[in-house]
């Protein structure tokens, strides 16, 4: 086609001729060709992109559709397909219509903005199979993407489009409708009314329907939370709270993850003690031990999983008043006789931990790690690995003092054939034995007597001394 030819009249020419064809044949004729014209396409540009000096997986705009009037060969036999085509050929143009905007620059593209949108949010509402409607989708947020501000006047259209997707029977019409809210509420001046009318969906829905509602409001909280008003926050976290103790393992760890992208955007706002408050209350680390075994286990593991999100976002939570109890409360989870709570608050104990300059309590946790480290569960091990590891890293000295409990619990897991158990079990041992920062820690373990020392001491001579300290997940 020479539409990423290097030689700008080329380029013009070769897309001129292509809409000359318009005029000797029917868009309908032409439809019909639809998937080797995309295929035509593709092909060009996957040698673009990997060609010497190509931008391989980066964004590529095809010269052909970067040139004024560049669409203007494709858009009549797309459009046709796409309005009167059977519903594999409206899902084949929707898809290439995509295709086409991604490729195309953003001056070129601005004209027929209205042109593509228009046709495509008519159609999303028709009853056609999954697969269409979730190209249609699909492409919409690709011109949301592309268009940006110059879409504002069918704003309200498209949040109509998307939260009815949210209720299809489809999957991926949900997935690509709760994907599609999220960047049209970036652009939005109003959510308010949005989330108040996904909140609602979130009490009257249910299954996947209700999975779908939930993850549009986690996303749409994610990213403008701060825009909603203290009445507005506060019946949505109502709604949410509800869930935490859901049998659906879905519909708990989503709403523990809006609550997380709520509590981060009262940080965002400023009212930090506020945010402290949620935090305690939805860890559960305000309530008394016997209130706490008292809550159904759905409940506790909620209150892990949400405390280990929070943390990822917002460290600045943690203030010694804080961490105290909410510490507590973790290490009283991490022995809990729900495996799932287990694994869970190990993650969470392990982000306190992580944004600590030094870990206060190390007696308090060895033995809880022990227990987590020789635990069946792999989850639950893992966790357990990685706490110990932090802590080892934040507090060597405080450690070293546990090492004949932490040692030969975690050199247990380096016989274990489970590279997902032996590697990190590695990890954390380099760092219990201090092997690249003070060779005095291994020396003064040998002469221990501890169980296995002589081993273990081989072990660190052959494989953990060449282990480079910052190998790894070195992320923590």
């Amino acid at each position: 086609m020479h539409l990423n030819d290097q030689n700008d009249a080329v380029v013009r020419a070769a897309s001129a001729a292509l809409k000359g064809m318009n005029t000797t044949t029917k868009p309908e004729q032409f439809a019909q060709h639809l998937d080797f014209i995309r295929q035509s396409i593709n092909s060009m540009v996957s040698d673009a992109r990997h060609r010497k000096g190509g931008v391989g997986d980066g964004e590529y705009l095809l010269p052909g559709l970067c040139i004024p009037k560049g669409l203007e060969p494709f858009l009549p036999s797309y459009q046709w397909a796409l309005m009167n085509g059977s519903p594999e050929l409206r899902q084949s143009a929707a898809a290439g219509l995509g295709e086409l905007v991604e490729l195309s620059s953003a001056p070129a593209l601005r004209p027929y903005l209205i042109k593509l949108t228009g046709p495509l949010i008519r159609i999303a509402g028709d009853r056609f199979p999954g697969h269409v409607k979730a190209a249609i989708l699909q492409t919409l947020e690709i011109i949301l993407t592309k268009g940006g501000v110059a879409l504002k006047p069918f704003l309200p259209q498209l949040q109509t489009t998307f939260v009815k997707a949210l209720n299809d029977t489809a999957v991926d019409v949900r997935a690509r409708g709760a994907s599609a809210l999220s960047l049209l509420v970036t652009l939005s001046p109003r959510v308010e009314p949005l989330l108040a009318e996904l909140t609602e969906r979130l009490r009257t829905t249910t299954g996947g329907v209700r999975e779908a509602n939930l993850e549009a409001v986690a996303s749409v909280v994610e990213r403008v939370g701060h825009k909603l008003s203290a009445a507005g926050r506060s019946t949505l976290e109502s709604a949410l709270e509800e869930m935490l103790e859901s049998s659906e393992d879905a519909l708990r760890d989503g709403a523990s993850k809006c609550l997380a992208s709520c509590v981060t955007s009262t940080v965002s706002n400023g009212d930090l003690e506020v945010a402290q408050k949620q935090l305690l209350n939805y860890s559960l680390a305000n309530v008394s031990s016997d209130d706490l075994q008292a809550q159904p286990w759905q409940r506790r593991q909620s209150a892990a999983v949400f405390t280990a999100l929070v943390l990822h976002k917002q460290s600045a939570l943690l203030s010694t008043d804080i961490t105290v109890p909410l510490t507590t409360t973790l290490l009283a989870l991490a022995q809990d006789e729900q495996t799932a709570v287990r694994s869970h608050a190990l993650t969470a104990i392990g982000a306190v931990v992580k944004h600590q300059e030094h870990v206060e309590n190390v007696a308090a946790l060895v033995p809880v790690l022990v227990e987590g480290v020789t635990h069946k569960n792999k989850d639950v091990i893992r966790g357990a690995l990685r706490v110990v590891k932090l802590t080892a890293k934040r507090s060597p000295e405080q450690t070293r003092g546990h090492l004949t409990a932490l040692v030969p619990a975690v050199f247990q897991l380096i016989k274990s054939n489970n590279m997902a158990v032996k590697l990190p079990a590695e990890r954390a041992l380099l760092y219990l034995l201090e092997v690249h920062s003070r060779p005095e820690t291994q020396a003064e373990y040998l002469r221990s007597g501890a169980a296995d020392a002589k081993i273990i001491g081989e072990y660190t001579r052959r494989v953990l001394s060449k282990l480079k300290a910052d190998s790894g997940d070195e992320s923590d």
